[in-house]
């Protein structure tokens, strides 16, 4: 009886052995969506696109349209918001007298005294007011003037606006699978304005308030070369979006070929390696399943070879194979000069304000919040001798560097940066804790604001990346608090047989 016993134990481990899952993945649906679906996404964007090219009558179409999503389809609208928060391409500075950031900041004060929260919430609210005081410490103790400060110290603040998403929907149903469609919808649009306007038209129509533009484009003189061997680079500074499409693509939705060339086609346009790197590494890592992790980082090893292989011989246009030149000579540089050249010049902006921090005993707590243009006191003066152009030479130590993560500790010192860093990955933790379906996309965001900041774009100091983190984490906690067992399918693949489960009975 024991032998039988035995017997019948060894067929049932060999058994489980069999059936036990050798791989888990995330099911991902083929993105697609009809014209009715997409019909006001391209209209509104066209719209932005009109005022942006300072035709004035477009921004009463702008208004109807939000007041319509509002009513309609409440991901739209905050999609919109955030688009016209975040995206200085389209809405150039001086076309609005209020920024809409400045109307959205101060809704999400009013909301989070009078939106009522769950203890989640509540704990995440307690921990953002706690960072923003803490800021607000390092504010007080510099002289510059608090008038100045506060203009970039609303930058910092604004992960408050995590509330407005939630104020929103409020009473209202809510899907993230539906908000990952209708936010790479978005995206795919302006990845196809930026496509159209560097390859076909050559100019700035679709995308008109870019920086890189010579002069300003306007509907009665559009700024545009249709069908010549020009492509000009265009900044990325409508495609702070992707900060949170990237992870709808690593979990929820897979692309098609066509969609994923016009993807491509748009990074190659803007030419923007830390933009690049960005949406690179965020669908990587967040894929969630090691061997298809290995897979895509192997392609992505491959991909970026190719065209290095390619920019070499095409006279460096696509800027990948100087940023690698530059990535070498760093391990040469024998001075200042050379280690200047680094980062197409970064280095030059960054090691005569660090050494201005280190001489007057600031690079522990910082000088507060100094403003890129309006915190010129002879104090803040500095003589910068690695600019090539010498009429640059003279700045404001307050003057933005390209790299987000250095302004920090511009602004609030390395104790500082501990702390914003400690901030943000408290608040993951604190909703890993709580068991919170999809903490992982409020944390991909924080790493593709941060990839991006380290090129001068988005970054965790300024609302252009930091509107989406509040995106990206007020959704994620309105999920929690309603209960929604919703997140993205996994696939399990044993040796007999494929089961699909939901993320969140995993989490059970």
């Amino acid at each position: 009886m024991n032998l039988a016993l035995l017997k019948q134990n060894s067929e049932t481990d060999t058994e489980r052995r069999r059936v036990r899952p050798t791989r888990r993945r995330y099911k991902k649906e083929v993105f697609s969506v009809d014209w009715r679906e997409a019909f006001t996404p391209v209209l509104f964007m066209l719209t932005l696109a009109l005022a942006g090219l300072r035709f004035y009558p477009a921004l009463v179409l702008i208004a109807i349209i939000l007041i319509n999503r509002l009513i309609k389809n409440r991901y739209d609208f905050v999609i919109m918001l955030g688009i016209m928060a975040t995206s200085r391409a389209f809405i150039p500075d001086d076309l609005l007298p209020v920024k809409i950031f400045d109307l959205v900041l101060v809704v999400a004060l009013f909301a989070l005294f009078f939106y009522r929260k769950d203890l989640l919430t509540k704990q995440v609210t307690i921990l953002s007011l706690a960072y923003t005081a803490i800021l607000a410490v390092f504010m007080f103790m510099s002289p510059e003037l608090l008038s100045i400060q506060l203009l970039t110290f609303r930058e910092y603040a604004s992960i408050l606006c995590f509330v407005v998403p939630m104020f929103v929907f409020a009473n209202r149903d809510f899907s993230m699978k539906e908000f990952m469609k209708r936010v790479l919808l978005y995206a795919l649009i302006i990845c196809a304005f930026y496509a159209i306007d560097g390859i076909i038209l050559n100019g700035w129509l679709l995308i008109p308030a870019d920086a890189g533009a010579p002069f300003p484009s306007t509907f009665d003189h559009p700024l545009i070369s249709p069908f010549v061997f020009y492509f000009p680079r265009k900044y990325p500074a409508a495609l702070y979006i992707l900060i949170v499409a990237t992870y709808g693509l690593a979990r929820y939705y897979r692309f098609r070929w066509w969609q994923w060339l016009i993807v491509v086609s748009c990074l190659l346009v803007v030419r923007t390696i830390t933009i690049i790197a960005a949406v690179v590494l965020t669908y990587v890592i967040f894929q969630g399943n090691f061997r298809q992790f290995m897979k895509n980082f192997f392609l992505a090893f491959i991909a970026i070879f190719v065209l290095y292989v390619v920019d070499s011989a095409t006279g460096r246009h696509l800027r990948v194979a100087s940023h690698v030149q530059q990535v070498a000579e760093v391990f040469v540089a024998e001075d200042d000069e050379d280690l200047a050249e680094f980062g197409s010049t970064r280095m030059a902006q960054i090691l005569p304000k660090y050494e201005y921090l280190v001489s007057n005993d600031k690079l522990w707590t910082g000088l507060g919040f100094l403003h890129n243009e309006k915190s010129t006191s002879a104090r803040y003066m500095i003589s910068n001798d690695l600019y090539s152009d010498i009429s640059q030479s003279e700045e404001s130590v307050g003057a933005a560097t390209e790299v987000t993560q250095f302004n920090t500790v511009i602004h609030i010192g390395l104790i500082g940066f501990a702390i914003q860093t400690l901030y943000f990955l408290s608040v993951f933790f604190v909703m890993k804790r709580a068991r919170v379906r999809d903490a992982f996309f409020y944390l991909s965001t924080l790493l593709c604001a941060s990839v991006m900041g380290l090129g001068g774009f988005a970054g965790l100091i300024r609302h252009d990346g930091l509107i989406w983190v509040a995106v990206a984490l007020g959704l994620t906690l309105m999920q929690h608090r309603r209960g929604i067992d919703e997140g993205p399918e996994l696939e399990e693949e044993t040796g007999f047989e494929t089961t699909a489960v939901s993320e969140a009975d995993t989490t059970r």
